[in-house]
């Protein structure tokens, strides 16, 4: 594939606003770039495909098109692009394109969704957009990843402003896993949360999980009061109102877990041992012995805890803490 190129001076009106399909990035422009518009104009040519003798596309450039149509009082100025002719197929363009954008990049999962969603309507088939998209978008060519990929889109097209913006691809998948009646008002109440990576995957793991064991649907989940009151808890912030859901659904999933937390923790206040000793055991009771780390810059201060540690008045509690880690 080889396209031939030529500078041309285009004006604004000549431009099909509505041809987007090469518009994958809806971030906002930059501040700078902003002003760069506003104070200087054009200073590098947009990259334009003829469409016929008196209009163009868009190939890449469509944030500076758009910062130039809010800046400019009239479209029948003409600026530099670079053009390519009409005979140019879409899907040599479509080559071109991903090549200029995926150098040192990585797409976030909306964009790739967008990307393959737009493409397909297109004609694109899912053959071509597994085999030669997926790889210049940095995922491993496969059918059902792209199908997935559609899916995906076709529900985040409702959004104006998608939440999970910076995901990654495969942190968007779990999502797959709900029903599509109650995506959108479940995607809403998810946005609230502003994580990604295996803090998000975990959630969505947890929500699964409680909807399946629970046979309720994750928005109801989600609605439930004792989620609910910390959804809505305008005084929390987002990491402690995320780690406060996290606690409650591993609640449900995992009761009898939980139970024997609330009990080793409850054993570990009765100690009432000082903040310079630490008593733990292993988070999902699979290990039969505890793990004492003691602080002391003295030893003196060493002596005082090790002799705290042997109180004969603490005992029982000990042996009520070993008799909970070991399953009894």
């Amino acid at each position: 594939m080889h396209l031939q190129w030529q500078f041309q001076e285009i004006s604004l009106n000549q431009i099909l606003e509505s041809d987007t399909i090469f518009d994958w990035d809806h971030t906002p422009p930059s501040e700078t770039l902003t002003n760069s518009i506003q104070h200087h104009g054009l200073l590098f040519p947009l990259v334009v495909q003829a469409v016929n003798r008196e209009h163009y596309r868009v190939l890449d450039g469509f944030k500076r098109y758009r910062l130039l149509q809010e800046a400019t009082n009239t479209k029948e100025a003409t600026y530099s692009c670079l053009v390519t002719d009409e005979t140019m197929s879409l899907t040599d363009l479509l080559i071109w394109r991903l090549e200029t954008l995926s150098h040192n990049k990585t797409f976030p999962g909306i964009t790739v969704c967008r990307i393959l969603l737009q493409l397909h309507q297109a004609g694109i088939d899912e053959i071509y957009l597994a085999e030669r998209v997926l790889p210049n978008l940095g995922i491993k060519s496969s059918k059902k990843r792209t199908q997935e990929f559609l899916k995906l889109a076709q529900w985040l097209e409702h959004f104006q402003s998608p939440p999970f913006q910076q995901c990654t691809p495969d942190e968007l998948l779990p999502l797959l896993k709900f029903s599509s009646s109650t995506m959108e008002p479940l995607i809403k109440s998810l946005a609230i949360f502003h994580v990604g990576g295996n803090k998000w995957k975990s959630l969505l793991h947890l929500l699964y999980e409680v909807s399946r064991l629970q046979e309720r649907s994750a928005l109801e989940i989600l609605q439930s009061q004792e989620i609910a009151q910390i959804l809505h808890s305008s005084h929390l912030q987002s990491p402690v109102r995320y780690r406060l859901v996290k606690q409650q659904l591993e609640i449900w999933r995992y009761p009898e877990l939980t139970q024997l937390r609330n009990k080793f923790a409850e054993g570990i206040h009765q100690l009432r041992l000082p903040p310079q000793i630490n008593v733990q055991c292993d988070p999902f009771f699979e290990q039969d012995d505890l793990q004492v780390t003691v602080h002391a810059d003295t030893p003196e201060a060493l002596q005082a805890h090790l002799t705290s540690l042997h109180d004969s008045n603490k005992l029982e509690i000990w042996r009520r803490l070993f008799h909970v880690i070991q399953g009894g």
